[in-house]
């Protein structure tokens, strides 16, 4: 198992697409729920994690981050949970 990016040093709110991307592919799921947990001041706004919505979630935004890299994170999930 590889360790997560460089990227995965700067906060999560300021991550980017190409974050993502650079991930081991066993830390997406992970970095997405996270994502998808914090608010975009950084705060937690649900204490509920939908594991198989984040499961179906993972290939959708790979490929959207992939086709789109300068993107913010948390722009590009709430464009592909549309």
């Amino acid at each position: 198992m590889q360790a997560p990016a460089a990227g995965a040093k700067k906060a999560l709110p300021l991550w980017l697409c190409s974050d993502y991307v650079g991930l081991d592919e066993s830390y997406r799921p992970i970095a997405l729920g996270f994502a998808e947990a914090l608010g975009r001041g950084g705060k937690p706004e649900s204490e509920v994690l939908d594991v198989e919505g984040i499961a179906k979630l993972t290939p959708t935004l790979l490929t959207y981050c992939q086709e789109n890299p300068k993107v913010a994170l948390r722009d590009a999930l709430t464009q592909v949970k549309q």
